[in-house]
């Protein structure tokens, strides 16, 4: 009797040790009482369960209870699915508003998930490296996805972004390589670092919001990418946002953009035009660098700040300007043809053929006078340097 309810203590003491060493890494807070179902590791806080962990062996379609105990099932906690990778498909119940970081990480094998209009927050990495994954519709009640919330899904070829999404994480879809389209949602104000990062086979993005943070290489080394539309409301193009998108050959910028950023588009070698809207006071250094097939882009007069590399290694540009505007300065500094969108002549062209055309049309001049004209006019520089 002794030994038998010895080990009894022992276990209910190792169970206890156990749970006190998976708490703290779940991220739950040791003020609340950990229960336990048939199935799950549980909070209760203010008479809403927070599932800590499945506990018991997981394979196929898994259904989140709605309740457990009579408690209805508001949050999925940190890690709670962490590494169950024979699971299948995954029906998280109406009533649930936070699915926590890491909830479903390393879930391999994961192809579905239905998400309900009630979930507010997808955590950070909450899916990541679910490689198996192929569709995710993230439903119009979430407002922030988070950092690599979708990491390294690699079999993702569907994203469909809810119409309240207000945040996109860094890294969020970073290296979810078989995405083709996106579109970013009137109400976006921020889309993170690295967002859409070598998402290789990208080959559109429409980005409708009202973007005041536009991080950092969001979608840089999209290599595919063809079509890249830039909405009225986004204020500013992050640095490397699209950098060596090297299939890029639309592009249009919205009339709100203020800033693009350094680097913005550099390396996007089959680029060949582009109309910089107005709105736009500063184009930032390697802004279109080593764009080498960029042979026209119209800078209005709005236009104040350009740095004297944001066109480098561009040698087919030509810039469509206003006459003693700042790009025309531009131009004229750095060796750059321009043509004027309103007056004047157009620099870079020798204007003794136009002055022969108009004497001999209209005066008909004897061949000498023409040559004279040449003579003259020849001796005129280009903005490029070379005689006329």
């Amino acid at each position: 009797m002794k030994t038998s309810l010895m080990r009894k203590i022992i276990s209910v003491l190792l169970s206890v040790i156990m749970l006190a060493v998976m708490i703290p890494a779940m991220g739950v807070s040791a003020d609340y009482p950990v229960y336990q179902s048939e199935n799950y590791y549980y909070n209760i806080i203010g008479d809403k369960v927070t599932i800590i962990r499945r506990i018991t062996t997981a394979e196929g379609e898994i259904k989140i209870p709605k309740t457990i105990d009579g408690y209805p099932v508001t949050v999925i906690g940190e890690g709670a699915f962490n590494g169950f990778s024979s699971i299948t498909d995954i029906t998280i119940p109406e009533g649930v508003v936070n699915i926590g970081d890491r909830a479903f990480i390393g879930c391999t094998k994961l192809k579905n998930v239905t998400v309900p209009d009630s979930v507010k927050t997808i955590g950070n990495s909450a899916f990541s490296g679910c490689f198996d994954l192929t569709g995710f519709t993230i439903p119009d009640g979430v407002t922030e996805i988070g950092d690599s919330a979708f990491y390294n899904c690699t079999g993702l070829t569907r994203v469909t972004i809810g119409n309240n999404v207000k945040s996109i994480g860094a890294n969020a879809f970073k290296m979810c390589e078989n995405i083709t389209n996106i579109t970013i949602p009137y109400t976006v104000t921020e889309i993170g670092d690295s967002a859409f990062v070598g998402c290789r086979r990208l080959l559109s993005v429409n980005i409708l919001g009202s973007v005041t943070d536009f991080g950092n290489a969001a979608f840089s080394g999209c290599k595919k990418l063809a079509n890249v539309t830039i909405g009225d409301g986004v204020k500013a193009i992050g640095n490397k946002a699209f950098l060596e998108c090297t299939e890029l050959t639309s592009l249009t910028i919205g009339n709100g953009v203020k800033d693009i950023g350094a680097s913005a588009f550099y390396g996007c070698k089959n680029l060949t035009n582009v109309t910089i809207p107005n709105s736009v006071a500063t184009i930032n250094s390697h802004a279109f660098a080593f764009c080498e097939k960029l042979a026209n882009v119209t800078v209005p007069s709005g236009v104040k700040n350009i740095d004297k590399r944001a066109f480098y290694k561009c040698d087919q540009l030509t810039l469509k300007c206003d006459k003693g505007s700042a790009a025309h300065e531009f131009a004229k500094n750095n060796g750059i043809p321009c043509s004027f969108t309103s007056g004047g002549t157009s620099e870079g062209i020798s204007v003794g053929l136009i002055i022969i055309i108009i004497v001999s049309a209209v005066l008909c001049v004897g061949i000498g006078v023409v040559v004279t004209v040449v003579i003259m006019t020849r001796k005129r520089k280009t903005i490029s340097g070379t005689e006329e």
